[in-house]
């Protein structure tokens, strides 16, 4: 498997929903919540999945924290496992997708996700530890395409918390590229074209077609 930065073609796809195999990592509580990592709540900028092109956006949006009374309300993750594992977190999506990257946006600090491994594709990926700057860039590893209704993220380190692992934001790749403005524009006059060319021959039909002589009464 491939490490990429953001090289794909295709258009961004967040999770419809999201589950872990514990409750967050130790000293976090509400508003911190697992669902954080796919509501966009801790992103600098927006996008709409399956719509934005998934490039541009990574390239250009940062990890946005905050804190009041001690508390992120944009983050989320999964606490350790009983058995000492880092536990792992399961995307699911409305329909099967077809991907070819997974983009996080880490935790700034030792909860960060340091490695993982995903279903469905062969392969451990590294993500290297992040320090305390802000903001934080995205983090982005392609693999090969894969067909999917739900992803499950098993996460084998992080950069040091032993409570578990902080996740920012997590988005995919599909792998369909997202039309650029001018084949939108090319794709129209094309469909124009041959709507005109239909209906200039649905009339030369008509015209060809021998009347009959019959009136209405």
């Amino acid at each position: 498997m491939s490490v990429a930065t953001a090289a794909s073609a295709g258009a961004i796809v967040g999770a419809n929903s999201v589950s872990a195999s514990a409750g967050l990592p130790a000293g976090l509580s509400a508003p911190t919540a697992l669902n954080n990592i796919i509501n966009q709540s801790g992103l600098s900028a927006t996008y709409v999945s399956g719509v934005t092109d998934f490039s541009s956006f990574v390239a250009t949006t940062t990890a946005s924290y905050s804190c009041n009374g001690g508390c992120y309300p944009e983050l989320g993750g999964v606490a350790t496992d009983a058995n000492g594992g880092f536990g792992s977190i399961t995307f699911s999506f409305a329909s099967p997708v077809t991907l070819a990257g997974i983009v996080v946006w880490n935790e700034a600090g030792s909860a960060s996700i340091e490695s993982f491994s995903l279903n469905g594709v062969a392969g451990v990926f590294r993500m290297p530890a992040n320090s305390q700057d802000f903001p934080q860039p995205a983090e982005v590893f392609a693999f090969s395409s894969i067909t999917v209704s739900t992803l499950t993220l098993n996460i084998l380190s992080n950069d040091g918390y032993s409570g578990g692992t902080i996740l920012n934001e997590v988005a995919f790749d599909s792998a369909g590229g997202v039309p650029e403005p001018a084949t939108w524009a090319t794709l129209i006059l094309g469909l124009g074209a041959v709507g005109v060319a239909m209906r200039r021959r649905h009339i030369a039909i008509a015209a060809s077609v021998p009347r009959t002589g019959l009136t209405r009464r």
